[in-house]
């Protein structure tokens, strides 16, 4: 056999060169079989929580025509696979030269495996992104030319108290022990849905663990009703910093990129501390720019930016991000979570 390996989390143009040029030096008999990386390689290599988790990485290699097989990697380095396996050559791409890893040259070594670097020229990532000239033409016509959802936003999954209580999970208990930030606060959920499923949580949790009697937890969206142990703010709240944390969540892949530019603001003029937001982000954004207008779950899912380029708006509006409170947030890793503090 001859060995590969990668993360392929959102394959491209190189991965498939990659791949194909290391079938091209396989033996008649030989087997090209592809090592995908665990989710735990992504996170420390690139410093995010991958796109797509291992499982469904292995079935997007396994599909490619060049590979004959693909194997799930379960350590942070293949120099384990390397000696269990004892392939007669391990290939990487032209990128790798001269910076492999010194503990899988040395696998290689100690079982015999030759090492191979394939050459694919123009096809590695870097080659394929845009120019800035390019992204911001892009950006422009999007921005100029984007429309709203043709419809108003319905639910496209069970959106019962008693399956959102379920997908939420700790998530009201992460709020509370982490941004909740004195004993009189004033907490506003913005765009809470019709029914404030997540301001009724939190307004549970606080009542079961006798949590800061004086918070005053309330939501606000333009479709809320009053619903039966829920009140929600019934008007657009005055724009004024009142609000020890505004929360906004899932909210923002519905809405233009002139509005999520408007929406930022409003957020950030009622806080006078923390924003937490949650939303979905471009899988693979070639510039900082880059925008996907549609995904796989709702037609109303319009907007989703490179995570920086929303980051930017917030320090824009005189707002620091709290990397540790992500983190603390982020309970489920789908690098989703942002927390910002208005700066002294």
């Amino acid at each position: 056999m001859v060995l590969c390996s990668g993360a392929f989390d959102g394959v491209h143009a190189g991965h498939v060169a990659y791949l194909e040029a290391a079938k091209a030096i396989c033996g008649p008999d030989e087997l090209l079989v592809c090592a995908v990386a665990p989710d735990e390689y992504i996170l420390s290599a690139k410093g995010r929580a991958p796109y797509w988790h291992q499982a469904d990485r292995l079935r997007t290699v396994t599909a490619l025509g060049c590979v004959d097989a693909a194997i799930p990697q379960q350590h942070q380095t293949v120099a384990t696979l390397i000696r269990d396996h004892r392939q007669r050559l391990f290939v990487k791409g032209p990128d790798w030269e001269g910076r492999l890893p010194e503990d899988i040259q040395l696998a290689c070594e100690e079982v015999g495996t030759g090492i191979a670097y394939v050459d694919t020229p123009g096809t590695h990532v870097g080659n394929t992104r845009p120019t800035d000239e390019e992204a911001l033409a892009r950006f422009e016509d999007l921005v100029l030319n984007q429309k709203p959802p043709a419809k108003p936003w319905q639910p496209v999954t069970d959106y019962s108290f008693d399956w959102r209580r379920l997908i939420e999970g700790e998530h009201s208990e992460l709020i509370w022990e982490h941004l909740i930030p004195c004993d009189d606060a004033d907490v506003l959920d913005y765009g809470c849905g019709p029914n404030g499923h997540l301001v009724r949580l939190l307004r549970e949790y606080q009542a079961a663990h006798q949590k800061h009697s004086q918070v005053c937890v309330m939501g606000y969206d333009p479709q809320a009703v009053t619903v039966n142990r829920v009140d929600l703010v019934s008007e657009e709240p005055a724009l004024r910093a009142i609000w020890d944390l505004v929360i906004c969540r899932e909210v923002l892949e519905h809405c233009t990129i002139r509005e999520i530019r408007r929406l930022v603001t409003r957020l950030c003029a009622l806080s006078a501390e923390f924003v937490y937001v949650t939303t979905r982000f471009a899988q693979q954004p070639a510039h900082l720019l880059s925008v996907e207008t549609s995904d796989d779950l709702d037609p109303t899912h319009i907007s989703m930016t490179n995570q920086n380029w929303l980051r930017h708006l917030f320090v824009l509006e005189g707002f620091k991000r709290r990397a540790d409170l992500e983190a603390k947030l982020d309970w489920q890793k789908k690098g989703r979570c942002l927390v910002y503090e208005r700066a002294a």
